[in-house]
């Protein structure tokens, strides 16, 4: 008896279309190496994956290990330009570090959508933002920065009319989380700016002068609607030290005294928090 000829492929056999893009979306958040692979699958899986393998991007330009998403050939090298805007156009958290300029300025104009920016080293802390910069943050729709602002507040109040207009309304308005990076004592004399930021509610301090005024600790806390104040040490001696006066003087529970991130651990646990999980300013914050 001969039998009809069946195909090896079956319809039923096919997996509805939502669960197959959930197995490949799962694959592709729980190992990205796995889903630079999936992306040559299909053209469906490629557009299933993408959003999860580009919504977050890290560009170190020192570090020779190769992070995703590949903007720059070599890590000293022009940027990618031609899948730039691809690989930003799904970019929700980004951290650039160790950079001109310039070259962050041609990231950023394409993030369009980061919520989440790290900004860490930029011409090695001797820096100071040109118009164009200002003009590209305050285009983002930011509610989390790490970054030095010492010399964008400098710049604004050297170049904006109405300063208080101007970040309030136009500038970090939507910001919730600010980590102020490298500031000198003259600079936190005048923390009225501040203020302006009508949503902001978690603050940390890093590499702060030491003998930071008790009265400008209070005074954060007394007029901002502060619900976390963090003060970074950068040792345990002056951890203990700056502890001890602190807490004996600002009695909050809102704030707190940490030792700083250790260099080499602060990329890993900015990228936890953009992930979801624990970060230093705690899970679900």
């Amino acid at each position: 008896m001969i039998l009809p000829a069946v195909s090896s492929v079956s319809n039923d056999a096919a997996l509805p279309f939502e669960l197959e893009r959930k197995i490949f979306e799962i694959a592709a958040q729980n190992d990205l190496g796995c889903a630079v692979r999936l992306i040559s699958v299909a053209r469906r899986v490629r557009e299933w994956i993408e959003p999860t393998l580009y919504r977050i991007m890290i560009v170190e330009s020192d570090v020779g290990s190769c992070r995703y998403p590949p903007v720059e050939r070599p890590t000293d090298g022009p940027l990618d330009s031609i899948h730039l805007e691809r690989y930003t156009s799904h970019c929700r958290h980004a951290l650039l570090q160790r950079m001109d300029i310039q070259r962050t300025e041609e990231i950023l104009k394409h993030c369009k959508s980061v919520t989440d920016l790290a900004l860490w080293s930029i011409e090695g802390n001797e820096w100071s933002p040109t118009q164009s910069f200002i003009d590209i943050l305050a285009s983002l729709p930011l509610e989390r920065l790490y970054m030095d602002m010492e010399a964008v507040i400098t710049y604004l109040k050297r170049t904006q009319h109405n300063i208080d207009v101007f970040l309030g309304n136009t500038f970090l308005s939507n910001l919730t989380h600010l980590s102020v990076i490298s500031t000198n004592e003259s600079f936190w004399d005048d923390w009225a700016w501040l203020k302006l930021l009508p949503r902001l509610k978690y603050l940390a301090l890093d590499n702060h002068p030491y003998d930071i005024a008790e009265s400008t600790i209070n005074g954060i806390l007394g007029c901002l609607n502060i619900e976390l104040l963090i003060l970074f040490t950068p040792d345990d001696n002056l951890y203990w030290h700056i502890g001890h006066l602190m807490y004996t003087s600002v009695k909050d529970i809102r704030f707190v005294v940490m030792l700083s991130i250790n260099r080499n651990q602060s990329t890993p646990d900015w990228e936890s928090g953009a992930r979801g999980g624990d970060n230093f300013w705690g899970k679900n914050t």
